[in-house]
Formats: structure tokens, C-alpha cells, sequence
């Protein structure tokens, strides 16, 4: 099985420093020794001409980490608005700071169906994707309308690709 590991952020491994962070402590050396890959935001932000989504793969023992920098166009919205201003009081239970325009959920699909195609890169046939944040509540069905089904180990299809599905 290969498996695919998305969360909003990603940190990178400083060979002389300590691991920061919960979830960098417990991926980083699944990663290092499984050959998973962990996929996330770059921090950076990238405008609509650049056609590759990532920005860096580096190696990380028998894994990798790949970081991608997010479309400028949406990643407020994405992030300052949906993601932060409706899911996390909903899910934090403090609906009194619920914020929502129908431009931030828009952004916030945009950008999650950007990281979809994105993740292409990474399908094979035994690939599971693991989508850790809030930040991706729609990656899942993002990657079905590119045909990337699961869970089933053997349905990684894609138009054009050998053993696609019509």
C-alpha cells in the first residue's frame, strides 16, 4: 500500500532539531520509514500561470514531502474565510462566531479541488489517501469527480490511463 498523507501544513525535518508540533511528531518518522508521502501547503502562494501545483518533493529516508503553494486567487477565502470563520467555530462548538458568505465556500471548493488534481501525481493503484485537516473536508469527493475511488485498494483510475472505468 502506498499511502498519501494531506494536511494543511507540512513541516519539514531539520536534522538538528527537535520535532515540533503533534502531528510532526508522529508523521515525520512514519514517513521517514514507510515511504509515505505527507502533502501540504508551502506557505507560499502561487498566482493562476503556473500550471505545476508543487512546489518542492524532497526525499525524507524512504518518504517524501511535498508542499504546494496554494492559488492566490482563493486561499483567503479558503482559509481566512471558510475554513477559519465557519468550520473551525462549528467544529469547536462556538457557533456565535460563524461567518459565512457563499464566495468563501466557493473558494474554499476551488482550492480543494486544486489539491485534488494535485495529488494525481501520487495515484497508483495501492495509493490511500489519508486527508487529516478540516481544511480538506471536500478533497475526498474532489478526487471521485477525477475518478480516483476508494476504498477500494484497486480503483485508482483515471481518464486516459490504462484500466480506466468509462
Amino acid at each position: 500500500m502506498s499511502l498519501v498523507v494531506v494536511s494543511n501544513r507540512v513541516t519539514k525535518a531539520k536534522l538538528d532539531e527537535p520535532i515540533s508540533g503533534g502531528l510532526a511528531s508522529a508523521l515525520l518518522p512514519v514517513v521517514q520509514r514507510s515511504g509515505a508521502i505527507w502533502v501540504g501547503s508551502s506557505g507560499r502562494l502561487r498566482d493562476a500561470s503556473h500550471k505545476d501545483s508543487f512546489a518542492e518533493i524532497e526525499a525524507l529516508g524512504t518518504g517524501a514531502i511535498a508542499t504546494v503553494d496554494l492559488p492566490a486567487a482563493h486561499y483567503k477565502g479558503y482559509y481566512e474565510g471558510f475554513s477559519n470563520s465557519v468550520l473551525w467555530p462549528a467544529l469547536h462548538s462556538r457557533p456565535d462566531l460563524i461567518e459565512a458568505t457563499i464566495d468563501d465556500y466557493r473558494c474554499y471548493r476551488e482550492v480543494n479541488a486544486f489539491m485534488a488534481r494535485g495529488l494525481l501525481r501520487f495515484c497508483r493503484p495501492d495509493t490511500t489517501y489519508w486527508i487529516h485537516d478540516y481544511h480538506f473536508l471536500t478533497l475526498g469527493e474532489e478526487l471521485r469527480r477525477l475518478r480516483v475511488e476508494r476504498p477500494s485498494a484497486s480503483s485508482c483510475t483515471r481518464p486516459g490511463r490504462a484500466g480506466a472505468r468509462s
